[in-house]
This record gives C-alpha cells, structure tokens and sequence, in this order.
C-alpha cells in the first residue's frame, strides 16, 4: 500500500473528492433545494386565539409541492407553561407525525419542522394543542394566495381567518439552475486543477512528500473543528436543541465526548505504526 504522496497530487485529489461530493449534492442526491413559502399578507386586522387544555386550534390547508419542510405561526404570548404540541393530520384525520416544542415564556413565531412528503392537492391539517400550557395563537383574514381550507377551534370554523405565519415547501432546483450550478463548479475546478499543476512545476522544490496520514489530518482537523465549534454554538448561546440549563450541559457535555472520540480516532498512532517508528529509530541510533 502506498504511504506517501506529493503535496501537489495530494491538493488534486481533495479537490476532485469535494468536486465529486458537490456534483453529487446537485445530482442525483438533489440535496440543494430552494424554499416556496405561503404567507398571508398583513391586511386587515389581526387576532388571537387561545389555545388550553379545552381549547386546540386546527388549520386545514391544500398542499402545493411534495415537500412539505415546516410550517410557522406566531404566537405573540404564552400565558402557562413552554411548550406546545403540534401535528400533521392527513385527509382521514389519522395523524402523520406530531412535535412537542419549546416555545419558551416569550413566544414569537415558532417553526414546526415537518420534513414529510405530501400529496399535491390533497387537504391536510395542522393541529395545535397545549401541553401543559396556555398560549395565544396570532390570525389574519383569509389570503386568497395562501390555499387554505378553514381554521377551526373545537371544531367550530372560524370565517374569514386564518393562522399567521407560513407553510414552507423545500423544492428541487430547477434543471436550468442545476446545469448551470455544475457548470460553473467543473470549471472552477479545472481551472483550480490547472492552477495547482502550474505553480508546482514552477516551483518543483516545493512539492514536498507527505505520507498518506498526515494528509488526511490536516484535512480533517479543520473539518472536525468546525463542525463541532457549529454545535457548541448551537447548544449554546444559540439554544437550538432546548433552552433548559441541564439540558444544555447534558447536550455540551455529550458534543465534547465526541469530538474528543473523534480527534482521537482521527490523531493517534497504532501499534503498528509505533512498532515502525521505533525500529526506524534503533535503525538510526544503531552504529555503522
């Protein structure tokens, strides 16, 4: 196996894998989408409606594209408790997935991740009831740009209203966009190529000889380092995964494991690398 490389062919080589991941992430994967939010506009007067323990809040709607990412609504206060339940129901009334989320003591607009394909067309509806809380939910008069099918309390319409806030689609990029996305990434990446190949036979003294290891550290140090520095700073200040302090440690505590398991696994040496290391070193001590 081989276990050095020229610094020159080790750029090429990551600059083709992170090529590949890119042109793979446009297609076939399509992991790069755009967002199509339905939100309707502030006109006219607003309202709220309370949401308890004898109170929920069902707001039916048309879907529109097969994504369906999240769905936001405004809750301008909670009166008891932190959180809220949420859950998607389809034409039947039987219930695709439901969420418990932190809405805190402040309310704001909160974002009920849905992350579930739908069918276009089809009604659907999103269900709000406490959990061990009391919140006020905003509405504004019907949009007709945003399909909606009626806002119902305990099963009694509203007329006129609906949720404030947005139904939010994750759509794929259009082939338009795709094509031209991975046409300028090819040619970034062979004029990268080009440029690499240029300046080391330029500069041949500096295409130096690393082995295969020291490579992939340095590539992966950073890469781990900022993935877990993004955690940590979604834990906390940024509060993403809860906003209770023993959660939070539990959280922090959990992410500096692992990446403390990770650098590890990427940074130490096996015995066989350390059996080499020191016959190398006897080797040289060794008298001639």
């Amino acid at each position: 196996m081989r276990n050095t490389i020229h610094k020159s062919e080790a750029i090429r080589i990551i600059l083709g894998i992170l090529f590949l991941l890119v042109i793979l992430a446009f297609y076939p994967f399509r992991l790069l989408t755009g967002k199509i939010a339905f939100s309707p506009g502030e006109s006219g007067r607003a309202s709220v409606m309370r949401v308890n323990g004898s109170r929920d809040l069902r707001q039916r709607f048309h879907a529109q594209y097969e994504g369906l990412s999240e769905i936001e609504v405004e809750i301008p206060q909670v009166n008891a408790g932190k959180y809220l339940y949420a859950a998607l129901l389809d034409e039947n009334g039987e219930t695709l997935l439901d969420r418990y989320l932190l809405i805190g003591s402040q309310g704001g607009r909160v974002s009920i991740p849905i992350g579930e394909k739908v069918e276009v067309g089809k009604v659907y509806t999103l269900l709000l009831k406490d959990c061990f809380s009391e919140y006020e939910v905003r509405t504004l008069p019907i949009d007709p740009s945003v399909p909606t099918d009626g806002l119902l309390q305990n099963g009694e319409v509203q007329e006129g209203r609906e949720l404030a806030g947005a139904f939010v689609y994750s759509v794929p990029l259009s082939k338009k966009t795709t094509l031209l996305g991975m046409a300028i990434l090819a040619l970034l990446f062979l004029v990268l190529q080009a440029g690499v190949s240029r300046y080391y036979k330029r500069f041949p003294e500096k295409d130096a000889l690393y082995s295969v290891k020291k490579v992939l550290r340095t590539v992966l140090y950073p890469l781990l380092a900022v993935f877990f520095c993004t955690l940590f700073l979604l834990n906390f200040p940024g509060k993403a995964f809860d906003d209770r302090w023993g959660d939070l440690l539990f959280y922090g505590i959990g992410i500096l494991i692992t990446a403390l398991l990770s650098f590890y696994a990427v940074g130490h040496e096996t015995f066989g690398t350390l059996q080499k290391e020191s016959l190398r070193l006897s080797r040289w001590r060794a008298p001639s």
